[in-house]
């Protein structure tokens, strides 16, 4: 599945809008010319809608996400992928267990967010921080984001220059991926969700 953001070059077909049960609103993106990008929503914390789409289809191992982005201050696009997707009561996509790689001006993240019951708020959505590491992103200038999921690890890549290789045991074996914007402006201006990807040559080593 590939697609420019564009204005007229993109529909819902291949893409749904989701939303995570950590927050009660949902918004979608404001079309701009050659991107999709949030809005202001004095309602959120930050400020800032937060807004996910991902496939509708479902991936596997071996899957390559890659997205062109922009951000500008507190801005932090999103590459995330959940294992299944809900529909609330008034027919919103839902997702609560999911993976989250997030870039900001200061570098990239990686989150871990489940559905918990014993969380009273956030809407019963708990998370840990996988892996934290700190470099200085330029805003307002344009970023390519990749993430190869594999059996039980990921390989991030940010622009050719910072690549990762992250493990974690509880990837699920087929997923929806996609983009999502919080905190802050972003611009997605492409998304490419490629099924049986060959990791980055330099890359393929025994973990």
């Amino acid at each position: 599945m590939k697609t420019t953001f564009a204005r007229g070059a993109w529909d819902t077909n291949a893409l749904t809008y989701a939303y995570s049960y950590r927050f009660p609103e949902t918004p979608e993106f404001h079309q701009a010319d050659d991107h999709v990008e949030n809005a202001i929503d004095p309602n959120q914390r930050h400020g800032w809608d937060f807004v996910s789409l991902l496939t509708r289809e479902k991936y596997g191992y071996g899957t390559r996400v890659t997205t062109n982005l922009s951000f500008a201050g507190d801005g932090a696009p999103i590459i995330t992928w959940t294992g299944s997707l809900d529909t609330d009561a008034e027919g919103n996509r839902r997702y609560g267990d999911y993976f989250e790689v997030v870039v900001w001006k200061n570098g990239v993240n990686v989150w871990r967010l489940k559905r918990d019951p014993s969380v009273l708020k956030e809407g019963g959505v708990s998370w840990v921080l996988l892996l934290s590491a700190e470099f200085s992103l330029e805003q307002e200038l344009r970023h390519t984001l990749t993430v190869d999921i594999l059996a039980c690890r990921m390989i991030i890549n940010v622009d050719d220059k910072h690549i990762f290789k992250l493990y974690s045991d509880d990837l699920p074996a087929s997923f929806h991926a996609g983009i999502n914007a919080c905190e802050g402006l972003c611009k997605f201006y492409d998304l490419s969700v490629e099924a049986d990807a060959e990791p980055m040559k330099e890359l393929r080593t025994d973990w």
